[in-house]
C-alpha cells in the first residue's frame, strides 16, 4: 500500500492530507494553533473521526512525541541526541520499531525487530512537503501516518 501525505504549501497553520494511490482523501491532520507544545490530531477523511493525537513531551532532553488514542497514549517516539542522527524509536502497544534514516532526512525505513514493515521517503524540490508512504500491512496506516507527522517535527522543526 502506498500513501502520500500532502502539506499545505499557502498555510496560516499546519494541516496535512493524506491521499491513497488514486487521489483519494483517506485521513486529515490538523495542528492544534492555541497549544504549548506541538499538538495535530488525525482524521479519518470519511468519518471524521478521532484516529489519533500526535503532541511534543514539552520538557525532554531528546524530542519525543506521544501518540495518544481515546486519552490512552498508544506511542512514543524519541529522536537521537545527535544533529545528524536520523534514527528514530517508536515504543507501542503494537511492539517496539526503529525507523533508521539517511543523513539527509528524507528517507526512512521502518523495521519491527528484523522484519522490514515499510518505507518513509520526502520528496525534495516540491513548493510542498510531501511525504510517501510505502507498506504492506494496511492495519498499519493511520499509525505510520502519525509517526510521519511527528518525524517531521521531530527533525525539521527543532
Amino acid at each position: 500500500m502506498r500513501l502520500y501525505i500532502k502539506q499545505r504549501f499557502f498555510r496560516i497553520m499546519d494541516r496535512y492530507d493524506v491521499y491513497d494511490k488514486n487521489n483519494n482523501v483517506v485521513y486529515i491532520i490538523k495542528r492544534e494553533t492555541y497549544k504549548i507544545s506541538a499538538t495535530f490530531n488525525l482524521f479519518d477523511a470519511h468519518t471524521n473521526k478521532l484516529l489519533f493525537t500526535i503532541y511534543r513531551k514539552f520538557f525532554s532532553l531528546a524530542p519525543t512525541y506521544y501518540i495518544c488514542q481515546d486519552d490512552f497514549i498508544h506511542s512514543e517516539i524519541t529522536k537521537g541526541f545527535l544533529f545528524f542522527d536520523n534514527n528514530v524509536k517508536l515504543n507501542s502497544i503494537q511492539g517496539r520499531y526503529k525507523i533508521t534514516g539517511d543523513l539527509w532526512g528524507i528517507g526512512f525505513k521502518i523495521y519491527q525487530g528484523n522484519n522490514f514493515l515499510g518505507s518513509i521517503k520526502k520528496l525534495v524540490f516540491n513548493f510542498k512537503e510531501i511525504y510517501v508512504l510505502s507498506f504492506d500491512d494496511e492495519s498499519t496506516a493511520p499509525l505510520f501516518t502519525a509517526l510521519i507527522i511527528a518525524i517531521d517535527n521531530c527533525i525539521y522543526n527543532k
